[in-house]
């Protein structure tokens, strides 16, 4: 009888009728993203100083608008644009200006328009993950806006690559995770968190094996990776090196304990039919 975890091309079987699985963060892992916030902040910056305004402060303004916005609403596409706007119109009191409606407006557009960029992934990410859709299942689990999200992952052309996707609001991958392990029967001691942020990626050590990729920074990323979990943590540069250090390390232990099971169960079947035949 063939197991649920063996479909044709594909074999993501783990010891006690469990899956293995690779759970992989989309932005700033996958997707590169932060140069277009980058360039978002540096034209509000300097929307900011042609109001005649302190364009480097109104910009730090903005930063901690977004923050508290993020702490109290979770992630959501408006967040920026909305912090803009916010900060634009604070610092146009406290320099007593009238804030002018349309600048309002600029500011809002100049938020939103990181999320309309056409995705560009990182190099060799696409080709890693191919390898690893045979032997792995895959989810995606990132924090943002559900049809943002989802409608950069079509665009980037990884909808064939996940098993699943996870769409978080709040910095809760952890919980999101323990869920989906539960959800999916993964065996968390053969499976593989990848990220790059130690903030919110991290924070999956405590459910399964957790690889850092810091191909792009965090603002807000300020966290140490939690202590005396049964799990392993390791870094790596790009792509290649994850697949190297992380992905393969990890399926090398679960065929190893495969090949246990499979000589204990042989084992036991040895002795089951010696004392039939006595």
């Amino acid at each position: 009888m063939r197991r649920k975890c063996r479909v044709p091309g594909r074999n993501y079987c783990a010891p006690g009728g469990k899956i293995a699985a690779i759970l992989v963060d989309l932005d700033g892992t996958l997707v590169k993203c932060q140069k277009h916030f980058d360039s978002a902040k540096r034209r509000y910056q300097k929307l900011m100083n042609m109001c005649g305004l302190n364009g480097r402060a109104v910009r730090k303004l903005a930063q901690k608008i977004e923050l508290e916005h993020i702490e109290k609403h979770g992630f959501q596409r408006q967040a920026l644009a909305i912090s803009m706007a916010k900060a634009y119109r604070q610092a146009c009191r406290e320099a007593g200006k009238k804030p002018e409606n349309w600048i309002v407006e600029t500011c809002r557009d100049i938020g939103d328009r990181p999320f309309f960029q056409k995705p560009e992934l990182f190099k060799d990410a696409a080709q890693v993950l191919t390898r690893v859709h045979h032997n792995f299942f895959i989810i995606a689990v990132t924090i943002g806006d559900r049809d943002a999200q989802q409608y950069k992952i079509k665009q980037a052309g990884l909808r064939a690559i996940f098993d699943d996707v996870i769409v978080t609001q709040y910095d809760n991958k952890s919980e999101m995770v323990a869920a989906a392990i539960k959800a999916h029967g993964i065996s968390p001691e053969y499976s593989l968190f990848i990220g790059n942020s130690r903030r919110s990626d991290g924070q999956c050590l405590n459910n399964t094996h957790f690889l850092h990729l810091p191909l792009e920074g965090w603002v807000f990323d300020h966290a140490e990776l939690p202590l005396d979990t049964k799990f392993s943590s390791t870094s790596a540069r790009n792509w290649r090196e994850a697949e190297e250090k992380g992905i393969n390390d990890v399926y090398r232990q679960r065929q190893t304990a495969l090949d246990s099971e499979e000589l204990e169960g042989e084992k036991r079947r040895g002795c089951h039919d010696s004392q039939k035949q006595s």
